[in-house]
């Protein structure tokens, strides 16, 4: 099951309903869902606890905005996540039409018109475009690569 899957199946429950087996499986699966329920139940929780002390107006009407600004500091920032599947897809993809390249009929073509000398510009920018690939990726996904590296490298970076 999917994570959004997830989030949209467990948003659907009822207070007091009891996740189903494929609900269940996937949390105790998944950290991330695991997070976001927990963030979820300590707003639902954070609500609760406000509605019970939240002054009330002469009307005997409840204040809602104390109630709503008091759970908006529990919940995640909202962020974009790209995942290093998308990552490496899009890499092997680049990687791939660079090496087929040579043998399409466009550059066949653009060789006959400026000559040999058209492919080293070419393939340099190309390179320089993985490069910049490459560090856009390790930049954006220094969390997941940290115990690689730790691993990898034995303990912390080099000053």
């Amino acid at each position: 099951m999917r994570c959004s899957t997830f989030l949209d199946r467990y948003d659907r429950l009822d207070a007091g309903e009891e996740t189903g087996f494929f609900l269940r499986l996937h949390l105790s699966n998944c950290p991330d869902c695991r997070r976001k329920v927990a963030h979820l139940e300590a707003a639902v929780s954070a609500w609760m606890e406000a509605d019970e002390a939240s002054p009330r107006t002469r009307e005997g009407g409840e204040i809602v905005d104390l109630r709503i600004m008091s759970a908006i500091g529990l919940l995640p920032r909202p962020r974009k996540e790209l995942h290093a599947r998308n990552w490496a897809v899009s890499g092997a993809v680049f990687l791939l039409s660079m090496a087929f390249i040579p043998f399409s009929k466009d550059f066949s073509f653009l060789r006959q018109v400026f000559g040999e000398g058209y492919s080293l510009p070419l393939f340099l920018v190309l390179g320089l475009g993985l490069a910049l690939f490459g560090v856009v990726f390790i930049g954006t996904h220094m969390e997941e690569l940290e115990p690689y590296v730790k691993r990898h490298l034995g303990g912390e970076p080099r000053t």
